[in-house]
């Protein structure tokens, strides 16, 4: 089958206008964060987008690489989630939506490609899910620290880190305002499992 003419070109220029989106959303979050004075968790959120965006750039070269000539456009018909709501719920309509790019859409774009032949994309869908189920993994642990109230506290001593100066130690709770750089309690280093 030509690619052209396939499912498996639109699933990817669908797959791309969806990685586009998480890697806006994300840095929306991002600014977020950083007006509430945690930059560690921007941070997190900057990786996030950048790792959204590099998979736009993989599928959108994958398309063009594919193609002899210039594609002046490809038909999509999809949903895409623009839901809204207040900064800690905002993390779990996330990982809601990476979840579902994990364990739907990502396999069943993988397995139509590898139904009309294009092994490599179907394996790159199945890279780019695999990545989503990392992200999926550390938006969860973020909503649970969000839940618990164990974002910078947490029942046993750990070490807390501030991501700007360095500065390091342990307790059950992160200071409010690094005693090294005066940076907020935000600053702080989650411990999270990435």
């Amino acid at each position: 089958m030509e690619l052209k003419k396939s499912q498996t070109i639109k699933n990817m220029a669908r797959a791309f206008a969806g990685e586009c989106q998480a890697g806006a959303r994300y840095q929306f979050l991002r600014k977020q964060a950083t007006q509430k004075q945690m930059p560690y968790l921007a941070g997190v959120l900057k990786i996030l987008a950048t790792n959204e965006m590099a998979h736009a750039k993989v599928l959108f070269d994958k398309i063009v690489g594919c193609s002899k000539k210039i594609i002046e456009n490809i038909e999509i018909t999809a949903g895409y989630p623009f839901k809204c709501g207040a900064f800690d719920k905002r993390f779990e309509m996330e990982m809601e939506n990476e979840r579902s790019e994990a364990e739907s859409i990502y396999p069943s774009f993988a397995v139509k490609a590898r139904e009309e032949g294009f092994e490599d994309i179907a394996e790159l869908f199945d890279m780019i899910g695999e990545v989503e189920k990392k992200h999926t993994k550390i938006f969860a642990q973020i909503v649970k620290k969000m839940r618990d109230g164990t974002l910078y506290a947490s029942q046993k001593p750990v070490r807390w880190k501030c991501s700007m100066c360095g500065y390091e130690h342990s307790s059950t709770e992160a200071w409010k305002t690094c005693p090294l750089c005066g940076a907020p309690q935000g600053a702080a280093e989650i411990q999270l499992d990435m």
